[in-house]
């Protein structure tokens, strides 16, 4: 599971290495919007389902591209 959220958090952050502590619950959900589509803006809400589910996918692409990067 660190490989997922390690893997959303750098492509979400646009950083090489990841921070050490998994990110909250609220937060990781606005990464993996953002990574469907999701713009976040002051009167956006919180991303929908169709949105969240692109995201999730997005995310399922990058954990596995992380693994082979890594070596995992």
């Amino acid at each position: 599971m660190a490989i997922v959220w390690r893997s959303s958090i750098s492509a979400g952050l646009k950083t090489k290495t990841p921070p050490p502590q998994p990110p909250t619950l609220a937060v990781a959900v606005h990464m993996i919007g953002r990574l469907g589509g999701f713009i976040g803006r002051k009167s956006d809400g919180h991303p929908g389902s169709t949105v969240f589910w692109r995201g999730l996918q997005a995310l399922q692409a990058l954990a596995a591209a992380w693994r082979l990067w890594r070596g995992a």
